[in-house]
């Protein structure tokens, strides 16, 4: 089967905010495997590339800035963030998709969410959705140095076991 590549390009005639990707604007497209975010697109909306079984890689590039893995919900073999050299927001390190400053965890591939998980020292945040989705998901390991959860961050999880250490705040 061919591979097929979007470059992602807002259309101003129709977007509320400038530079945002509504949501579900590539809801359940099953052949797209390869996204590059433009420079143009700085906020990506959740839901943007839901359900797009097929999708495998995504380039951020460095003007995008609002990326949270809500954008990729149900996108079973997303397992592959690059990033253009300049990107001051994003970082990448085996194959998780982090802040910059490895402080927040922004996106978990479902390959890596098979049985347990453990979430690396240090982090400070779990961003909106990390785990959403991840049905061979049955145990999470936080760090002590975990402070937030974001909104929908286990959903849809068979988590059979999780300590919320006492850090957390919100």
């Amino acid at each position: 089967a061919p591979k097929t590549a979007a470059l992602c390009t807002p259309f101003p005639a129709r977007r509320k905010k400038a530079g945002s990707a509504r949501r579900r604007l590539f809801f359940c497209c099953s052949a797209l495997t390869t996204v590059y975010l433009p420079d143009s697109l700085e906020i990506l909306s959740d839901g943007a590339f839901s359900n797009c079984f097929s999708l495998e890689r995504v380039h951020i590039s460095s003007g995008t800035r609002g990326v949270t893995a809500l954008s990729f919900t149900n996108c079973p073999v997303l397992n592959l963030f690059t990033l253009d050299s300049d990107n001051e927001l994003y970082s990448v390190k085996d194959d998780l998709l982090y802040s910059k400053d490895y402080e927040e965890l922004v996106y978990c591939p479902p390959a890596l969410c098979e049985g347990t998980f453990t979430v690396p020292e240090g982090i400070k945040i779990i961003g909106a959705g990390v785990f959403c989705d991840r049905l061979q998901l049955t145990a999470v390991n936080l760090p002590d140095s975990l402070l937030t959860i974001g909104s929908f961050a286990f959903a849809y999880c068979s988590i059979r076991s999780i300590d919320i250490p006492a850090s957390v705040e919100t």
